[in-house]
Formats: C-alpha cells, sequence, structure tokens
C-alpha cells in the first residue's frame, strides 16, 4: 500500500446556487457527500451536483444524520470520476472528514481513496486491521508519508460511532489525523516534504481504493466532506460537537442524546451537565423529572443544580425538535455529604494517602493516579498529610476529568500549597511544573509552576497556542516554607491574576478565541512533555484545588490567614504493634512531637481500616500554647488485628482543626505470634513463665536455652495445645545463674527468641 502524509484540494467550487449545504457548513467546502441515499445507484455530492457511483452498491441504513451507506467490506465501492479537487500538489491544503460505524476485519480498510493509473502517487485514509485510524498517501515519485493513531487512543471496532479526519496544511508541510475531534497522530511525524504531486486521471474511490485485493470498507459512513484548506484545531472540535456531530446537511433529523452524564455531585456545591444531542433542526431540551431545584436551560441542554442532601437522586431528560423525540436518557446522581468549602468547588486532592497508588478526590470519583515508578512520598503537609516529588520521575496523572476542558470564556481557580529548597539560576536549573496539561492532541501546553529563579508563573496557551505567560516578579519560593500558590482567570475580561500567599504578584490580559479541551491527562508535579524533559518539581505538595468560579482578592488573603495561622507543625509521628499485658493482647503505641502549638486544646487520635473513612479511638491534652518542641503519646489497647492507619485531629480553644498526616502501621510479628516472659529481669528463686501464642496448634516443638556464649543449657521437647499456645514455668537457679539467656522455640513453620535476664 502507498502511504500518505498530506492531503490537500485544488478546489474550484461550482456556482453559488447549486451549493445546498454550502450555507451553513464550514467556507472551503469542495464536496459533501450526505450519503442520505434511500435508493441505491448514485449518490449526490450537494455542492456541484455530480455524483459518485457504484458497479456494486452499499445498502441504505440508519445513522446519525438522515441516514448513511452500509459497505459489506467484500465487494462495494463507490467511484467518483471528477477530479479537479483532488488534484493537489506538494503545497496544497485540504481537509477530508467522515463519520464512521466500523466493523473489524483482518486487514486495512479504506474509507476514502485514490490509486493512480497513470503515475505513482495513492493515497486513502482508512482504518488498520487492528481497528486505529490511519492516513497514508504518497507522491508521484513514490514517496511515501504515513500518519496513524500512535498511541491508540480510540479503537472504531467498539461499534460507536466516530469521526475521522486528515487535514493537511500544505505551506506548513504538516499533516494531522483526528478521530473524534482530537489529534491521534504522533506530531513528531506530522512533518512531511513532498516533491511532486498527487496528481491523476485516475477517479477518487470511496469504501474501497483500486489497489490488489482492494481494501473494502467494512461498516456504516455517513456525512463525507472534502475542504480545499486546512480546517483549525477549534473547527475540528466543532465538527464532532461532543459526538452530536456539526450537520449542515439538507435533511432534517430527529434527535438522539449523545452526551454522557455526571453522576455525582457534593451538597451546597454547583451540578452542572451539559447535554448535547444530534438533530436538525436544532433540537430543545426538557428535564422530564429530576430532584427539586434541577432545572435545565431548554436552548443549550445545560443542567445546573445546587443539591442540599446527600443521597442517590434520579434524572431524566430529553431532546426534541419538529421530527420528533429522542429516547429518554435516565441516569442516577450520587450526592456525598457537604463539605467545608463554600461554592464552586470542582476538584480537591488533599494528597493525604499513605500508601497506594490512587490519591482520591473528595468531590468527584477522578483521582489523582501514580505509577509504580512514580510515586511520591507521603510527608506532613500544610494541612495534615502532603507528598513530596523528587525532581526527576514522580508525578500524578489526572485522567479523564471534564472540569479542565476549558471553554474559551470560562472562569477558574487553581490553588495549591509547596514547600522547596530546590537551587535557582544554575545552569541544570529549568522550570518546574506543579500542575499542567501537555496535550499530545492539540498544541495547548497550560502550566502553574515555578521558573529558573524559583518564582511562580502561570502559562496559558489554549488548542492554537496561543496565550499569554503570567509571572516574572513576586518572591523566590525556594526557601523551605510553605507557601500558597493561586491563579485566577476571569473569562468574560480575559484577565488571569497570579498570588502568593494571599498577595496578587503578577496579572495578564488575554482574550482566547478558542478552548483548552483535551483527552490528554492534567499532571501534577510534572509536565508530560517529553521522555527526555517532563519539568519534574522537586518540593512538596499539598492540597490541590480548582473552582469552577473566581476566587476573590480577599477569599484569597483569608484562605492563606487560616491555613497560614493554624500551622502547627508535626515534627514526627510514628506507631508500632507491640505486646500488650496479657497473653495474645497486641496493643498500638504512638508517638509524636509538634512545635509551635497555638492555642491548641486536645489531639483527637483517629483509626480507620481502608485510610479514608475515621473514626475517633481517644484523647490527649495539648499544650495550649508553646514555641517548644513537645513530646506526646497514646496507646491504642484494642487496635486492628494485622494492620490499621492512624492519623491525629488537632483541635484548637476557637473550634477549628487540622490534621497530621495518615500513617500506615502493621503488625510485622512473625505470624503475629506473641512470646511472653515475666518477671524479666528475674532473681535466682523466681519462677519464670514464658507464653507463647500463634503456633501450630498440638503440635511438638522444642524448647532451648543457651547462655551467652551459646553453649546450650537446656534442650527438651514440648507440645502447643490445641489453639496453638504453650505455657511453661521455669525455675530460676536449677539451670539458671546470674546473666543472659536466650530462649528458643522452634517449630514447623518458625522460630521464636526471646532474652531473658537473670539479676544477681
Amino acid at each position: 500500500m502507498a502511504s500518505v502524509a498530506a492531503l490537500s484540494l485544488l478546489l474550484s467550487f461550482a456556482a453559488q446556487d447549486m451549493a445546498l449545504a454550502q450555507a451553513s457548513c464550514p467556507p472551503g467546502l469542495a464536496h459533501h457527500f450526505g450519503l442520505d441515499e434511500k435508493v441505491a445507484g448514485s449518490y449526490s455530492d450537494y455542492v456541484t451536483n455530480a455524483s459518485a457511483n457504484c458497479a456494486v452498491c452499499p445498502e441504505p441504513a440508519s445513522s446519525r444524520f438522515a441516514g448513511g451507506q452500509r459497505f459489506n467490506g467484500s465487494g462495494t465501492g463507490l467511484e467518483f470520476t471528477p477530479i479537479q479537487n483532488f488534484q493537489w500538489g506538494p503545497h496544497t491544503s485540504f481537509t477530508i472528514e467522515v463519520w464512521v460505524q466500523v466493523n473489524s476485519k483482518s486487514s486495512n480498510q479504506v474509507i476514502i481513496g485514490r490509486k493512480s493509473g497513470d503515475g505513482l502517487t495513492a493515497w486513502w485514509l482508512g482504518v488498520s486491521p487492528e481497528g486505529y485510524a490511519v492516513f497514508d498517501m504518497q507522491d508521484n515519485y513514490g514517496e511515501p508519508h504515513t500518519i496513524r493513531d500512535y498511541l491508540k487512543a480510540v479503537n472504531l471496532f467498539d461499534g460507536k460511532w466516530h469521526h475521522v479526519a486528515v487535514v493537511r496544511d500544505g505551506p506548513n508541510e504538516i499533516s494531522k489525523l483526528y478521530v473524534d475531534g482530537f489529534r491521534v497522530d504522533d506530531r513528531v511525524s506530522e512533518k512531511k516534504t513532498y516533491r511532486g504531486s498527487m496528481e491523476s486521471s485516475s477517479p477518487t474511490t470511496i469504501g474501497y481504493i483500486d489497489i490488489d485485493s482492494k481494501y473494502y470498507f467494512d461498516g456504516v459512513m455517513d456525512e463525507l466532506l472534502v475542504y480545499n484548506r486546512n480546517l483549525s484545531e477549534q473547527e475540528m472540535r466543532d465538527r464532532y460537537n461532543q459526538g452530536a456531530g456539526s450537520y449542515c446537511g439538507p435533511e432534517v433529523t430527529r434527535p438522539e442524546i449523545v452526551s454522557t452524564p455526571i453522576t455525582y455531585g457534593t451538597v451546597s456545591q454547583q451540578y452542572r451537565y451539559d447535554v448535547n444531542a444530534s438533530g436538525k433542526p436544532a433540537p430543545r431540551y426538557i428535564l422530564i423529572s429530576g430532584p427539586a431545584g434541577m432545572a435545565i436551560d431548554a436552548g443549550t441542554g445545560l443542567i445546573t443544580w445546587v443539591p442540599q442532601t446527600a443521597g442517590n437522586f434520579a434524572v431524566e431528560v430529553k431532546a426534541n425538535n419538529s421530527q420528533g423525540e429522542s429516547a429518554p436518557q435516565r441516569f442516577q446522581v450520587e450526592v456525598k455529604a457537604a463539605t467545608e468549602e463554600g461554592i464552586g468547588m470542582l476538584h480537591h486532592w488533599m494528597l493525604n494517602e499513605s500508601s497506594g497508588a490512587n490519591y482520591r478526590d473528595v468531590y468527584t470519583p477522578i483521582d489523582a493516579i501514580a505509577q509504580a515508578r512514580s510515586r511520591p512520598a507521603p510527608v506532613k503537609g500544610v494541612v495534615g498529610g502532603g507528598q513530596r516529588f523528587n525532581g526527576r520521575d514522580t508525578g500524578l496523572d489526572v485522567i479523564g476529568s471534564p472540569n479542565f476542558d476549558w471553554k474559551a470564556n470560562e472562569t477558574f481557580t487553581i490553588e495549591l500549597w509547596i514547600r522547596t529548597e530546590t537551587k535557582e539560576g544554575s545552569s541544570e536549573a529549568q522550570n518546574q511544573v506543579l500542575m499542567g496539561r501537555h496535550a499530545t492532541d492539540s498544541p495547548s501546553q497550560w502550566w502553574l509552576g515555578l521558573d529558573k529563579d524559583r518564582r511562580a508563573g502561570f502559562y496559558l496557551p489554549d488548542i492554537e497556542f496561543k496565550g499569554a505567560y503570567v509571572g516574572n516578579s513576586g518572591p523566590k519560593l525556594n526557601d523551605g516554607s510553605w507557601h500558597q500558590l493561586v491563579v485566577v482567570r476571569e473569562g468574560s475580561s480575559g484577565a488571569i491574576r497570579l498570588y502568593v500567599d494571599g498577595e496578587q504578584i503578577a496579572t495578564s490580559n488575554f482574550a482566547h478565541d478558542h478552548g483548552f479541551s483535551s483527552r490528554s491527562p492534567v499532571t501534577i508535579g510534572y509536565f508530560n512533555a517529553s521522555m527526555l524533559n517532563s519539568y519534574h518539581y522537586e518540593g512538596e505538595l499539598d492540597e490541590v484545588k480548582l473552582f469552577g468560579r473566581a476566587l476573590s482578592p480577599e477569599e484569597i488573603r483569608e484562605r492563606f490567614v487560616d491555613v497560614y495561622n493554624n500551622l502547627t507543625e508535626f515534627l514526627s509521628f510514628e506507631g508500632r504493634y507491640t505486646d500488650g499485658e496479657s497473653l495474645n493482647q497486641k496493643i498500638v503505641s504512638l508517638d509524636w512531637r509538634t512545635l509551635y502549638e497555638l492555642g491548641t486544646d486536645f489531639f483527637e487520635v483517629e483509626r480507620s481500616e481502608d485510610g479514608e473513612n475515621f473514626t475517633a479511638i481517644g484523647q490527649v491534652k495539648a499544650s495550649g500554647t508553646t514555641t517548644a518542641a513537645i513530646d506526646y503519646t497514646f496507646n491504642d489497647d484494642m487496635p486492628l488485628k494485622e494492620q490499621g492507619y492512624y492519623r491525629l485531629r488537632l483541635v484548637r480553644l476557637d473550634g477549628t482543626f487540622s490534621y497530621s498526616n495518615t500513617i500506615l502501621l502493621q503488625d510485622r510479628s512473625p505470624a503475629a505470634s506473641s512470646f511472653r516472659v515475666y518477671p524479666n529481669p528475674a532473681a535466682v528463686g523466681d519462677e519464670v513463665t514464658i507464653e507463647i501464642a500463634n503456633l501450630k496448634e498440638s503440635e511438638d516443638v522444642t524448647f532451648m536455652i543457651t547462655d551467652a556464649s551459646g553453649k546450650q543449657v537446656l534442650s527438651q521437647q514440648v507440645r502447643t495445645d490445641e489453639f496453638g499456645e504453650l505455657r511453661l514455668t521455669l525455675p530460676v537457679g536449677m539451670y539458671l545463674k546470674p546473666g543472659i539467656y536466650n530462649l528458643t522455640v522452634a517449630g514447623s513453620n518458625k522460630t521464636l527468641n526471646r532474652k531473658l535476664v537473670v539479676a544477681r
């Protein structure tokens, strides 16, 4: 097969009165095959009134846009003989877009292509045997270029409708491949310089290519459009339109809801779901049923609601137009209990986790995720726990959040806290990203982070790589102290304001015409730019938040003061499982040290089985106000078996509180066996009791005593009871003189040792 890199159209429009669809379609439309025909034979081009014809014709089929054509994968196909708009030169620009529903097949499938019978040129847009989009083109010198869905972002064999497009930017010699509105090709290999043209006298074929086995298309095809220019990133998003398409043909169609509902919410926080439906005329939206206070914009489909109680709530919505109604969309919204935050919160990653790969979001099911080798280290944060990033390979990914797909006029606020001591200004110093998104499917590369001098900065380029940088001022932040960073974007005015520790340090203004949507993850602690340089952050990070509104300067200052004034330093917090006073008893001993307590009242000790749901198990009185380091202890006399999570809630005299980091403690004794020896030390004349639990049941074991030199003093066989327990008494003086002895019990599955001291 030939390879493809560039598409372009030398387009000459037919008379304007012949362009049935051009009035509402994007400019530069050269051909538009609606494929709406209900009778096989010829298939009209709405722009030129010419027709594509067939020897073995596809069958009419239902589709998203007034009907499509089903190709059987083994002989059906169309031929289009007008060639003027396909006579591309090496620097011609063009776009081809189409909607397809593809069946799996073990060979390449061609949606549209052209094989020259009088030269070397050949090109085709289609599907690989694995189900991924491909565009392949070679010029009349036989020089090929192939672009494909290199990350395998969208498999077309899933039975769903997909929008596939190829764009050739001729002057810049760049080819781009899109699936469902987003680029899927590797931008490293996007550029191809052609020496020759793609000119030929051969027809263009639809559903196959006239080469070898013809590589027939198997599936339904609809809305095939060809342009004489390269459509922009924003136009590609608009043509896909979140799955609803932007139908510009002459037919009218009944609505079909294509959007995926938002199924989560939080009490007192804004719930939003933008219902999207295909259909012509433009659909209207109806909320059939829902909880009290929920409303829908009939024109846009935007559902809004502020839940007042937690629980599960049923919602039903539909769309209609003059052609009828859509099937109703029914879903449940799970609403969590209210948090301490005011309205407008979209995400809050507390970063309290001490283990595992998931870092929970308080408001949505969308956790931040770390790969095994990229996990940061848990530390004491500015509020509870935080995470330390090593500046080399640690980082978190937020995958699939719709809340970062900002529109051009979107308003938002990002807030987070950092502590770092990384050096500045040296030759090896570089920007460090705290949070951002390096899109692989567009030029958008926004980030919030530190510049080479360790000052805060924010860069916001959109999907057309247009935007402004805010920074180059304010304090250096590598002083080892905690700092609050906030960036506010006012969508209506285009203003961007950057704050450090409650004070505005920089501002800029940029009126975006394009949005920021992407399928790429949002990253925390790094920027997924390349394998060689991902701008990793070195330092501690905590309390990452996204708001769907602009925080005011007063709010930002108040939030800084509230956290900073409540920052009691937990210098350490650790614990361990130890033996209790009675046989088989285990306790957990907790120790912690604080510094700079200000108006503290008490510590509440909390325990959890899963690291998320905590229960208070006790209190320890705090010191009030002191600048000294203070040590505290607490014993959990009834700990969870094998392991438990612990944290401290520090309550102040004014009723406010903050959390320590969370620690995971595990009982690491051999199979959690206990070995108690008492009294110890013992004196001559005492009777030492030896109690051992969690041995193998009803087993003969060896009990042995050796002195400090290793000489065996006693060895005998003893038997455990039916519970795996052993109790022995040992008179001191019969075998044992003053000194240090090692007591050993050896069974079939474990060997246990304890020291015994016999005093003089």
